[in-house]
């Protein structure tokens, strides 16, 4: 399959899987499999680690719709800005805050990736 795309910063393990997949080859899960993450610290780089995922995603939507096209992407994007914006009010805990942060980074990122790709929004 010759390896991930080092072209891509981000979701290359989701790209390699989707050529894994294409080429007829089964996916299956290891439950054995270790992954490390090395992040640093910090509500920021939490942020922006949702935004940049969310926009890349856009271009793998164009590398691998085939022609398939999204039922009223527009529509559904402003519906998950809706959503978004209007949970920000059941926020409670830091828990509640990341997960809210994690969400409204994804919104903002497909937005980027929208008009980066020139592709129609991504749901997530």
């Amino acid at each position: 399959m010759g390896g991930f795309d080092e072209s891509l910063i981000r979701l290359e393990d989701t790209d390699y899987c989707f050529r894994v997949q294409r080429a007829g080859q089964p996916l299956s899960f290891a439950p054995g499999a270790v992954v490390h993450i090395r992040d640093r610290p910090g509500f920021s780089t939490f942020f922006m680690r949702s935004v940049l995922w969310s926009r890349d995603a856009a271009l793998l939507y164009k590398r691998y719709a085939n022609g398939a096209t999204l039922d009223r992407p527009w529509r559904n994007h402003l519906y998950a800005w809706r959503s978004v914006l209007l949970d920000a009010w059941r926020i409670r805990r830091r828990e509640d805050f990341l997960a809210w942060t994690w969400r409204f980074g994804c919104q903002v990122g497909v937005l980027i990736g929208t008009v980066v790709h020139r592709s129609p929004p991504v749901p997530l």
